[in-house]
Protein backbone atom coordinates (compact mmCIF):
# COMPACT_ATOMS: atom_id res chain seq x y z
CA UNK A 1 0.00 0.00 0.00
CA UNK A 2 1.24 3.12 -0.93
CA UNK A 3 -0.14 7.02 -0.95
CA UNK A 4 1.91 9.91 -1.67
CA UNK A 5 1.27 13.51 -1.63
CA UNK A 6 2.55 16.81 -3.23
CA UNK A 7 4.12 19.15 -0.95
CA UNK A 8 5.27 21.70 -4.07
CA UNK A 9 6.36 21.24 -7.62
CA UNK A 10 9.27 19.95 -6.53
CA UNK A 11 8.87 18.33 -3.26
CA UNK A 12 6.63 15.12 -2.76
CA UNK A 13 6.02 12.41 0.55
CA UNK A 14 4.92 8.60 0.51
CA UNK A 15 4.20 6.77 2.59
CA UNK A 16 4.79 3.21 1.97
CA UNK A 17 3.56 -0.20 3.84
CA UNK A 18 4.23 -3.64 2.15
CA UNK A 19 4.88 -7.16 2.66
CA UNK A 20 5.73 -10.33 1.36
CA UNK A 21 6.00 -14.04 1.54
CA UNK A 22 7.76 -15.85 -0.55
CA UNK A 23 8.61 -19.89 -0.03
CA UNK A 24 10.88 -20.47 -3.07
CA UNK A 25 13.74 -17.98 -2.45
CA UNK A 26 17.47 -19.52 -4.41
CA UNK A 27 20.55 -19.65 -2.33
CA UNK A 28 23.67 -21.05 -3.79
CA UNK A 29 26.14 -20.11 -0.92
CA UNK A 30 28.09 -16.84 -0.47
CA UNK A 31 30.92 -16.29 -3.00
CA UNK A 32 32.11 -15.51 -6.62
CA UNK A 33 32.78 -19.11 -7.17
CA UNK A 34 28.88 -20.69 -6.00
CA UNK A 35 27.87 -23.65 -8.08
CA UNK A 36 24.67 -24.04 -9.90
CA UNK A 37 24.26 -27.12 -8.78
CA UNK A 38 24.26 -26.26 -4.91
CA UNK A 39 20.71 -24.82 -5.87
CA UNK A 40 18.29 -24.86 -2.59
CA UNK A 41 15.13 -22.84 -1.44
CA UNK A 42 14.83 -20.64 1.51
CA UNK A 43 11.14 -19.22 2.92
CA UNK A 44 11.77 -14.85 3.44
CA UNK A 45 9.16 -13.03 5.06
CA UNK A 46 9.05 -9.29 4.92
CA UNK A 47 7.37 -6.67 6.31
CA UNK A 48 8.59 -2.83 5.42
CA UNK A 49 7.06 0.47 6.94
CA UNK A 50 8.50 3.52 5.59
CA UNK A 51 8.26 6.62 4.43
CA UNK A 52 10.39 9.09 1.94
CA UNK A 53 10.78 12.73 1.06
CA UNK A 54 11.77 13.24 -2.88
CA UNK A 55 13.41 16.36 -3.89
CA UNK A 56 13.11 16.95 -7.71
CA UNK A 57 15.72 19.51 -8.50
CA UNK A 58 16.03 18.90 -12.24
CA UNK A 59 14.22 17.83 -14.82
CA UNK A 60 15.52 13.98 -14.42
CA UNK A 61 17.68 14.58 -11.36
CA UNK A 62 16.35 13.72 -8.03
CA UNK A 63 17.07 13.17 -3.86
CA UNK A 64 15.34 10.69 -2.16
CA UNK A 65 15.38 10.39 1.54
CA UNK A 66 13.63 7.59 3.20
CA UNK A 67 13.16 5.88 6.92
CA UNK A 68 11.33 3.03 7.65
CA UNK A 69 11.68 -0.63 9.59
CA UNK A 70 12.19 -3.73 7.73
CA UNK A 71 11.52 -7.10 9.50
CA UNK A 72 12.37 -10.00 8.25
CA UNK A 73 12.03 -13.66 8.93
CA UNK A 74 13.70 -16.58 7.39
CA UNK A 75 13.45 -20.48 7.66
CA UNK A 76 12.88 -23.78 5.52
CA UNK A 77 12.04 -23.24 1.79
CA UNK A 78 10.82 -25.51 -0.63
CA UNK A 79 10.05 -25.34 -4.58
CA UNK A 80 9.43 -29.11 -6.36
CA UNK A 81 12.42 -31.00 -6.10
CA UNK A 82 14.98 -28.86 -5.04
CA UNK A 83 16.09 -28.93 -1.37
CA UNK A 84 15.89 -26.73 1.79
CA UNK A 85 18.40 -24.23 2.53
CA UNK A 86 19.25 -26.10 5.49
CA UNK A 87 19.57 -29.32 4.18
CA UNK A 88 22.48 -28.44 1.39
CA UNK A 89 24.30 -27.26 4.38
CA UNK A 90 23.91 -30.15 5.91
CA UNK A 91 24.95 -31.79 3.00
CA UNK A 92 28.29 -29.98 2.32
CA UNK A 93 27.13 -28.10 -0.43
CA UNK A 94 27.64 -25.06 1.64
CA UNK A 95 27.98 -23.47 5.57
CA UNK A 96 24.90 -22.23 6.73
CA UNK A 97 24.45 -18.77 6.01
CA UNK A 98 24.56 -16.02 8.98
CA UNK A 99 20.57 -14.84 9.40
CA UNK A 100 18.96 -18.36 8.51
CA UNK A 101 16.33 -18.94 10.96
CA UNK A 102 16.53 -16.06 12.66
CA UNK A 103 14.22 -12.96 12.80
CA UNK A 104 15.53 -9.40 12.78
CA UNK A 105 14.06 -6.04 12.53
CA UNK A 106 16.23 -3.20 11.09
CA UNK A 107 15.52 0.49 11.26
CA UNK A 108 17.16 1.82 8.29
CA UNK A 109 17.67 5.69 6.74
CA UNK A 110 18.50 5.48 2.85
CA UNK A 111 19.52 8.16 0.86
CA UNK A 112 19.23 7.90 -2.62
CA UNK A 113 20.58 10.73 -5.49
CA UNK A 114 20.32 10.52 -9.32
CA UNK A 115 21.70 13.12 -11.73
CA UNK A 116 21.74 12.81 -15.45
CA UNK A 117 22.77 15.75 -17.82
CA UNK A 118 21.26 15.57 -21.18
CA UNK A 119 22.93 17.10 -24.64
CA UNK A 120 21.19 18.02 -27.84
CA UNK A 121 23.63 16.03 -29.47
CA UNK A 122 21.76 12.73 -27.80
CA UNK A 123 24.09 11.98 -25.57
CA UNK A 124 23.45 11.97 -21.86
CA UNK A 125 25.53 10.58 -18.52
CA UNK A 126 23.49 9.81 -15.72
CA UNK A 127 24.96 8.55 -12.09
CA UNK A 128 22.83 7.33 -9.14
CA UNK A 129 23.87 6.33 -5.71
CA UNK A 130 22.90 5.27 -2.38
CA UNK A 131 23.48 4.81 1.00
CA UNK A 132 21.32 2.94 3.20
CA UNK A 133 22.80 2.61 7.41
CA UNK A 134 20.48 -0.23 8.67
CA UNK A 135 20.32 -1.33 12.94
CA UNK A 136 19.25 -4.18 14.00
CA UNK A 137 16.41 -3.78 16.76
CA UNK A 138 16.19 -6.71 18.53
CA UNK A 139 19.37 -8.50 18.01
CA UNK A 140 21.75 -8.94 21.44
CA UNK A 141 24.46 -7.37 20.81
CA UNK A 142 23.49 -4.11 19.30
CA UNK A 143 24.81 -4.05 15.78
CA UNK A 144 23.77 -3.36 12.52
CA UNK A 145 25.19 -2.75 8.87
CA UNK A 146 25.94 -0.68 6.03
CA UNK A 147 24.96 -0.84 2.44
CA UNK A 148 26.26 1.50 -0.32
CA UNK A 149 27.19 1.64 -3.73
CA UNK A 150 25.31 2.72 -7.21
CA UNK A 151 26.04 3.06 -10.60
CA UNK A 152 27.32 5.24 -13.76
CA UNK A 153 25.72 5.02 -17.75
CA UNK A 154 27.25 7.22 -20.66
CA UNK A 155 24.29 6.33 -23.94
CA UNK A 156 24.21 7.55 -27.50
CA UNK A 157 21.93 8.55 -30.21
CA UNK A 158 24.07 7.59 -32.72
CA UNK A 159 22.38 8.89 -35.83
CA UNK A 160 19.40 10.70 -34.64
CA UNK A 161 16.78 7.84 -34.57
CA UNK A 162 16.86 6.07 -32.10
CA UNK A 163 19.63 3.61 -32.29
CA UNK A 164 20.86 4.16 -28.41
CA UNK A 165 23.90 2.43 -27.32
CA UNK A 166 25.01 2.94 -23.71
CA UNK A 167 27.89 1.41 -21.37
CA UNK A 168 27.37 1.39 -17.77
CA UNK A 169 29.73 0.55 -14.39
CA UNK A 170 28.05 -0.49 -11.21
CA UNK A 171 29.37 -1.56 -7.35
CA UNK A 172 28.27 -2.27 -4.49
CA UNK A 173 29.20 -2.98 -0.86
CA UNK A 174 28.02 -3.83 2.08
CA UNK A 175 30.04 -3.45 5.74
CA UNK A 176 28.74 -4.75 9.50
CA UNK A 177 28.46 -1.83 12.02
CA UNK A 178 29.10 -3.85 15.28
CA UNK A 179 30.36 -7.55 16.48
CA UNK A 180 27.88 -9.45 14.22
CA UNK A 181 27.74 -10.44 10.70
CA UNK A 182 25.77 -9.19 8.47
CA UNK A 183 22.58 -11.12 7.71
CA UNK A 184 22.90 -13.24 4.51
CA UNK A 185 19.78 -11.60 2.94
CA UNK A 186 20.96 -8.09 3.55
CA UNK A 187 24.37 -8.73 1.38
CA UNK A 188 25.37 -7.55 -2.05
CA UNK A 189 23.06 -9.72 -4.38
CA UNK A 190 23.33 -10.28 -8.44
CA UNK A 191 20.62 -11.31 -10.39
CA UNK A 192 17.27 -10.37 -11.32
CA UNK A 193 16.52 -7.15 -12.21
CA UNK A 194 20.06 -6.19 -11.73
CA UNK A 195 22.15 -5.62 -14.87
CA UNK A 196 22.97 -9.34 -15.30
CA UNK A 197 19.08 -10.39 -15.99
CA UNK A 198 20.35 -13.79 -16.95
CA UNK A 199 20.69 -14.97 -12.90
CA UNK A 200 17.89 -15.69 -11.18
CA UNK A 201 17.39 -13.19 -8.07
CA UNK A 202 20.09 -13.90 -5.43
CA UNK A 203 22.37 -15.89 -7.53
CA UNK A 204 25.05 -14.52 -6.64
CA UNK A 205 25.57 -12.99 -2.56
CA UNK A 206 28.91 -11.81 -0.95
CA UNK A 207 29.92 -8.57 0.64
CA UNK A 208 30.27 -6.54 -2.74
CA UNK A 209 29.73 -6.43 -6.62
CA UNK A 210 30.92 -4.97 -9.57
CA UNK A 211 29.44 -5.03 -13.03
CA UNK A 212 30.18 -4.03 -16.51
CA UNK A 213 27.14 -3.83 -19.02
CA UNK A 214 26.54 -2.69 -22.59
CA UNK A 215 23.14 -2.07 -24.38
CA UNK A 216 21.70 -1.30 -27.28
CA UNK A 217 18.51 -0.30 -28.27
CA UNK A 218 17.03 0.22 -31.95
CA UNK A 219 13.83 0.45 -33.58
CA UNK A 220 12.01 -2.35 -35.34
CA UNK A 221 8.49 -0.20 -35.82
CA UNK A 222 6.99 2.65 -34.44
CA UNK A 223 5.93 0.93 -31.21
CA UNK A 224 8.35 -1.89 -31.06
CA UNK A 225 12.01 -1.55 -29.92
CA UNK A 226 14.26 -4.07 -30.32
CA UNK A 227 17.21 -4.34 -27.66
CA UNK A 228 20.43 -6.42 -26.78
CA UNK A 229 22.26 -6.00 -23.51
CA UNK A 230 25.79 -7.90 -22.44
CA UNK A 231 27.55 -7.60 -18.84
CA UNK A 232 30.11 -9.35 -16.66
CA UNK A 233 30.65 -9.62 -13.13
CA UNK A 234 30.55 -10.83 -9.92
CA UNK A 235 30.48 -10.65 -6.74
CA UNK A 236 33.77 -10.60 -4.22
CA UNK A 237 34.35 -10.33 -0.71
CA UNK A 238 34.62 -6.75 1.43
CA UNK A 239 35.49 -3.86 -1.23
CA UNK A 240 35.54 -6.21 -4.46
CA UNK A 241 38.78 -7.77 -2.29
CA UNK A 242 39.85 -11.42 -4.28
CA UNK A 243 38.73 -9.72 -7.59
CA UNK A 244 40.22 -11.20 -10.13
CA UNK A 245 39.33 -11.42 -14.74
CA UNK A 246 39.04 -15.30 -14.38
CA UNK A 247 35.81 -15.35 -11.72
CA UNK A 248 34.26 -12.93 -14.08
CA UNK A 249 30.65 -14.08 -15.09
CA UNK A 250 28.38 -13.29 -18.30
CA UNK A 251 24.85 -12.44 -18.47
CA UNK A 252 23.27 -11.02 -21.47
CA UNK A 253 19.38 -10.99 -23.08
CA UNK A 254 17.92 -10.29 -26.42
CA UNK A 255 14.25 -8.70 -26.39
CA UNK A 256 11.44 -6.66 -27.82
CA UNK A 257 10.02 -3.81 -25.75
CA UNK A 258 6.65 -2.29 -26.69
CA UNK A 259 4.61 0.54 -25.64
CA UNK A 260 1.15 1.72 -26.16
CA UNK A 261 2.26 5.56 -26.30
CA UNK A 262 0.47 6.94 -29.56
CA UNK A 263 3.80 9.28 -29.73
CA UNK A 264 7.08 8.05 -30.13
CA UNK A 265 9.55 10.75 -28.99
CA UNK A 266 13.43 10.36 -29.99
CA UNK A 267 14.54 11.98 -27.06
CA UNK A 268 12.65 10.03 -24.50
CA UNK A 269 15.56 7.24 -23.39
CA UNK A 270 16.95 7.21 -19.88
CA UNK A 271 20.77 6.80 -19.24
CA UNK A 272 19.79 3.33 -18.76
CA UNK A 273 19.10 3.12 -22.48
CA UNK A 274 15.36 2.30 -21.43
CA UNK A 275 12.03 4.12 -23.09
CA UNK A 276 10.41 7.15 -20.67
CA UNK A 277 7.29 7.68 -22.10
CA UNK A 278 3.72 7.54 -20.87
CA UNK A 279 2.75 4.57 -21.80
CA UNK A 280 3.32 1.00 -19.96
CA UNK A 281 6.31 -0.56 -21.25
CA UNK A 282 5.91 -4.59 -22.29
CA UNK A 283 8.41 -6.40 -23.38
CA UNK A 284 9.22 -10.27 -23.69
CA UNK A 285 13.27 -11.21 -23.52
CA UNK A 286 15.30 -13.60 -23.43
CA UNK A 287 17.99 -13.60 -21.19
CA UNK A 288 21.12 -16.47 -20.81
CA UNK A 289 23.99 -16.54 -18.64
CA UNK A 290 27.26 -18.89 -17.63
CA UNK A 291 27.22 -21.00 -15.16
Amino acid sequence: MKTSALLDPTHVVRFQVSGSHRPDRVFYGIGPDTLEASQSRFTEAIADESVTLEWRYLKKSHLTLTCGLRSVDSGPGRYGRHPSLEREAVAGAFPLPYGFGRRYSAQYNRLDASFETPSPRGAAVRVETKIEQDSDVIGEPASGWIRYGGFATGLMDVDGHRHVVSLSVTALFTDPIGPSPIPFTELATIGGDTPMLGYLPGRLVDRSASIVSARYVWPVGPNLDGNLDAAVGNVFDEHLQGFRPSLLRFSGDLGLAVTVSAIIRSNSYSASGRRRSSGAPRSIRFAFASP
